[in-house]
Parts: structure tokens; C-alpha cells; sequence
């Protein structure tokens, strides 16, 4: 079984992304970024790993390492897609 810093790393390096990035993304600092992937820390709380799961558009669970990525891709529907808006024709306002 993986750990989180693991499963963070995979997922961070499979979205083509920077620990600084990713850190951005979640409002964290850099180093708690590399101190997770490092194994440094094993815990997060709970906002963290949320904030870290919208930072690379993952589930919670697929950090946690209760879902595989491919699992979570398969959940997420994808976005309906957006109508196309014909341009309108107006006519021009009579004078007089």
C-alpha cells in the first residue's frame, strides 16, 4: 500500500505539475508540499487534504488511497456540453 505523499506525488507528477504549483493551488506552503511527498509528515488535517484534492482535481479518496485514479475519473461525469449561441440579427430602428 502506498502512503499519501506517494499517492500525492503520482497523482501531482501525473497532472504535469510543480510542488510550487500544487502549493499555489492550495494556498500551502511549498514545503509542506515536499514534507508530504517526502514522508516527512503522515497526517494532514482535513481542509488540507480537501484543498489538496481541488488543487489537482482529484477525490479525496484517490489521496487517501480508498479509490484508484482510474476509478475517480470513471465517477466524474464530464461537463455537459456548452449550447452554441447563434448571433442575433437586428434590424436597424427607424428614423422618423
Amino acid at each position: 500500500m502506498s502512503t499519501l505523499g506517494e499517492r500525492l506525488s503520482a497523482v501531482r507528477e501525473r497532472r504535469g505539475l510543480t510542488q510550487g504549483e500544487v502549493a499555489q493551488r492550495a494556498h500551502l506552503p511549498q514545503q509542506a508540499i515536499s514534507r508530504l511527498e517526502c514522508g516527512d509528515r503522515t497526517h494532514v488535517r482535513s481542509d488540507v487534504l480537501a484543498r489538496l484534492a481541488v488543487a489537482l482535481d482529484v477525490s479525496a479518496d484517490v489521496l487517501l488511497g480508498l479509490r484508484d485514479m482510474a476509478d475517480d475519473a470513471a465517477a466524474t461525469p464530464p461537463a455537459p456540453p456548452q449550447p452554441v449561441k447563434r448571433p442575433r440579427t437586428r434590424k436597424a430602428a427607424s428614423v422618423g
